[in-house]
């Protein structure tokens, strides 16, 4: 069993909305090359093709969607990282708010971040235990309604 869910909840809630935005990037770079191997030819020969100019605007209403998203997805990822930022920023420990911070906000990897602070396997797994203990007590007096009301008025 998991243990300190809560907090692993809490600071982790940025990770799927990162996830996602990066996807919604890349669909976005797909359709534009896509429409960026669309040729028109600029000679007065006629070819007996036509042009598909409904799939060009339907893509290009697509990538304004996705933008769009992008967006609104960014907003609310910044508010959550702000929060994440402020809970992690409350424990005495510099090794522990920077491994919090590369994990849940800059989402590096576990081998990277021992990597960079130069830490071991064991060292950060316990390191990490201890932050998320703490992380738990200061949940307890966090009030999630303001952060909610605050994601609500930036969408």
């Amino acid at each position: 069993m998991k243990r300190h869910v809560e907090a692993r909840k809490f600071l982790g809630r940025g990770y799927e909305l990162y996830r996602d935005i990066q996807i919604k990037k890349e669909q976005a770079a797909s359709i534009r090359a896509s429409l960026d191997n669309s040729t028109v030819s600029l000679n007065n020969e006629r070819v007996s093709t036509t042009r598909n100019v409904s799939a060009m605007e339907d893509s290009i209403i697509r990538i304004i969607q996705l933008e769009e998203d992008i967006r609104k997805e960014t907003s609310r990822l910044a508010i959550i990282q702000r929060e994440a930022v402020e809970m992690i920023n409350q424990l005495d420990n510099l090794t522990m708010r920077s491994m919090l911070t590369k994990y849940y906000i800059c989402f590096k990897s576990w081998d990277t971040i021992r990597s960079e602070l130069n830490l071991s396997r064991k060292y950060s797994s316990n390191m990490h235990t201890m932050a998320l203990r703490q992380i738990e007590d200061i949940l307890k007096s966090f009030d999630p309604k303001s952060a909610t009301d605050e994601v609500k008025k930036n969408e």
